[in-house]
């Protein structure tokens, strides 16, 4: 059993981007993609081949029920090793993973061809991109109302 869960949940996207996904909503599930490889990465780079026990999904609705897309991740802190073994390993950094996701969401934006490569190098400067990693609720292993109250 992994000894404590974290819950990151990202603000809702710029503006732009909702835009973009609202015309094309298999784009969410690249964005999920997106936001589960900052985390693969560090975690690959304290322990290759450990994989992050984590679970990502979209939330489209905002307060007033508007198309308001955000990302939520419920991730152990550490990883899996094939066989299936959990190793705890220090939390990935907020500013690391939404640094990242912003930097990967731009180009996945640009390759798609609805950014362009100058719009995405001014965006990368704005000092709040549209994005916000927040990993400061944790849940310990033992804690199971914790952990539902998390994931709700």
């Amino acid at each position: 059993m992994c000894p404590c869960l974290t819950g990151s949940t990202s603000a809702p996207l710029s503006r732009l981007v909702r835009h973009f996904c609202a015309r094309r909503r298999e784009w969410l599930g690249e964005l999920c993609h997106i936001a589960e490889r900052p985390l693969s990465q560090a975690y690959d780079a304290a322990l290759p081949g450990g994989r992050p026990a984590l679970i990502v999904f979209v939330q489209t609705f905002g307060d007033l029920v508007n198309f308001n897309p955000q990302l939520h991740v419920l991730a152990a802190d550490g990883v899996l090793l094939p066989g299936g073994r959990f190793i705890a390993l220090p939390r990935v950094p907020a500013s690391l993973r939404a640094e990242g996701f912003w930097r990967d969401v731009l180009a996945f934006l640009v390759k798609g061809i609805v950014l362009s490569e100058e719009l995405r190098t001014r965006m990368l400067a704005w000092r709040h991109g549209g994005f916000l990693a927040h990993n400061e609720v944790s849940v310990g292993a033992g804690y199971a109302e914790g952990r539902r109250k998390l994931a709700g």
